[in-house]
């Protein structure tokens, strides 16, 4: 069967892209994904500063996945100074580098990431739903590279189609939907305690269980 596509401007063997998150962590794990057979890489969200996440993190059952994790634990040099460089010089196929979070972010990151990058995925969770804002976001980010831009949209954003607009109007070219679902809590109730999560208790859920809000959000 013939899964090629074209995605970004760049053809790919198939269109299956892992999401950014602890799958592609560092440099080891995105090779490990890029020799299962992907049409393109994606790594963790890279930002000004490494994330402290919390341990457990992680709790998967048959149709959903609850996760308490946050952007890339590596400070961002470790990114531009070692595992960029390396992708750059080992992988076949289109690196797209996730990025966030707020125009200070984008206009201290951007130029640095920018030379090892073929796309940018730019989440927008800690920002908002305030659509101008995240406006001025991409037209930061597009003043400062001509490579693919594609904004993450969060399930809270109340209108879609008013987001994809938006993309567009302010020099982005996609739109990748969605991010988790949450916030949502586990709780075990035999020892009645909050099984994992971040400060408040709180994870995020993905997996099967979202697929249909997603589909909503893209019709």
């Amino acid at each position: 069967m013939n899964l090629e596509t074209e995605v970004l401007g760049f053809k790919l063997e198939n269109p299956i892209m892992p999401a950014s998150g602890p799958l592609v962590g560092d440099f080891s794990k995105i090779m490990d994904i890029s020799n299962r057979g992907v049409g393109a890489v994606v790594t963790k969200t890279i930002s000004t500063k490494s994330a402290v996440v919390p341990r457990p993190c992680i709790y998967a059952e048959r149709d959903f996945v609850m996760n308490a994790e946050l952007w890339s634990e590596l400070p961002p040099q470790e990114w531009i100074d070692n595992i960029l460089p390396k992708l750059r010089e080992e992988l076949d196929k289109p690196l797209i580098v996730s990025v966030g979070y707020t125009e200070d972010d984008m206009e201290f990151l951007i130029p640095k990431l920018d030379p090892f990058a073929d796309a940018f995925e730019v989440s927008t969770h800690y920002v908002g739903k305030d659509i101008e804002r995240i406006g001025r976001i991409v037209r930061k980010i597009r003043s400062l590279t001509k490579k693919p831009i594609a904004m993450k949209m969060s399930p809270h954003i109340p209108d879609p189609v008013g987001f994809a607009k938006m993309v567009k109007e302010n020099g982005g070219n996609a739109v990748v939907a969605i991010n988790s679902v949450g916030p949502s809590m586990k709780i075990d109730v035999e020892n009645r305690r909050i099984l994992f999560g971040d400060k408040n208790g709180f994870v995020w859920l993905s997996g099967p269980y979202i697929k249909p809000i997603a589909l909503a959000m893209v019709h």
